[in-house]
């Protein structure tokens, strides 16, 4: 049986929740990594808080490298 693929939706929220995760556990405020990716408080605050902000794969992987990882160690798992 072959695997399903997962929709953008569902990789942004696996994103999103991750990165939220890692937030708290590393205790980092999204103003910490707003600043270190170097973008907008407004935007990283909508993209982690699911309130509109538009995450393209080039932000996603400003945020990765800010946190020293992937976008793929964050969707899946493989920061831990």
């Amino acid at each position: 049986m072959a695997s399903k693929s997962l929709a953008p939706s569902d990789t942004m929220v696996i994103f999103v929740e991750n990165v939220n995760s890692i937030l708290e556990h590393r205790e980092m405020s999204k103003s910490e990594l707003a600043r270190k990716c170097g973008l907008d408080l407004r935007g990283v605050r909508g993209i982690l808080n699911g309130s509109g902000g538009s995450c393209t794969f080039a932000t996603a992987d400003k945020i990765a490298h800010a946190l020293g990882l992937s976008v793929i160690e964050i969707l899946t798992g493989g920061y831990e």
